[in-house]
């Protein structure tokens, strides 16, 4: 599979800011290790929706490759298929919240007869 590599200025050097698999881009959210062994470096890096790839760029040759990829972490997988179910609550919660607050402010609202 074509591997391309979009690079960002980081603390440590050259670090990948998005990889781009066939058709697929995916945003790094954030780089876990960074190994350099001379000839080559190697990041290992979470994407947006949780997956980990390691990419090796070789400065000699001046590219990229996918070194190993790993599916989402079950914990992450699970906290993230948990947020759209609590959605409905949250907004029950924030609504019940701004009455509150409405009320502690205004009073309580009485109709009129």
């Amino acid at each position: 599979m074509k591997i391309s590599v979009g690079s960002r200025d980081g603390r440590t050097g050259t670090e990948p800011g998005r990889l781009r698999l066939g058709q697929c881009s995916l945003p790094v959210s954030a780089v876990l290790s960074r190994r350099d062994d001379g000839c080559s470096c190697a990041f290992e890096v979470r994407v947006m929706d949780g997956r980990r790839f390691v990419v090796r760029y070789r400065p000699a040759q001046g590219s990229w490759e996918l070194v190993a990829v790993q599916g989402r972490d079950r914990r992450e997988a699970t906290h993230m298929a948990a947020g759209p179910a609590l959605m409905p609550l949250l907004v029950a919660l924030y609504r019940r919240g701004l009455q509150a607050a409405r009320a502690a402010v205004v009073g309580p609202i009485v109709p009129e007869p």
